[in-house]
């Protein structure tokens, strides 16, 4: 029983330092405890089990901190647009590109975009090349978006469902991450499952 304790603390301690999330491994503190008690209550062979888990877990999440390319396969690879966008350049301190959708090149000018200092439309069929992966939280969600290099500049903002890899099916946040690690962070929704599973009925 506490081996399989200890496996399954270590499981959810990795899901958690995979976890790319608004909460990252916060969730995953309780199963650090309950292999912190094992090891002490037992050592010997839990003692080795529990440094090589830790450390494990250690090297998986500095990844996730300072080499996050090494979760998202999608880094490098190209994508064409699946549509005209309107590129709007928003200077500052630090000058960036946002990609918008539009339906008639009329839509694309600086009277109706607050701070803009320039725009043009990115015609449909453009090849762009992914250089980064923006994630943000909003909403405690997980939302990612392509950064690229445009003639305006550095593109920040353009959502995976604007492009493809082939031209035809639109991207999904599946396609920009590796599928292994996605499907083990969904275990740092253990905190609120009984309410995910009332919902459910």
């Amino acid at each position: 029983m506490q081996i399989f304790l200890f496996v399954i603390s270590f499981i959810f301690l990795l899901a958690g330092a995979v976890n790319l999330g608004a909460f990252g491994i916060f969730p995953a503190t309780p199963f650090l405890f309950i292999i912190l008690y094992l090891v002490y209550k037992k050592r010997g062979t839990y003692l080795i089990a529990g440094i090589v888990s830790l450390f494990i877990v250690a090297s998986v999440y500095s990844l996730r901190l300072y080499k996050i390319e090494f979760f998202l396969n999608s880094i490098g690879r190209e994508v064409i647009t699946l549509q005209d966008l309107c590129l709007t350049k928003y200077g500052g301190e630090e000058e960036f590109v946002l990609a918008m959708d539009m339906k008639n090149t009329k839509d694309c000018n600086s009277s109706n975009i607050g701070g803009a200092s320039k725009w043009e439309v990115l015609k449909s069929g453009t090849k762009l090349r992914i250089d980064d992966i923006n994630i943000s939280h909003a909403d405690m969600g997980e939302h990612y978006s392509i950064v690229s290099k445009v003639e305006l500049g550095k593109l920040t903002h353009l959502y995976p469902h604007y492009v493809s890899f082939d031209g035809k099916i639109p991207l999904a946040a599946d396609d920009l991450r590796y599928g292994i690690f996605y499907w083990l962070s969904l275990l740092m929704y253990w905190p609120v499952s009984p309410i995910m599973i009332l919902t459910m009925f």
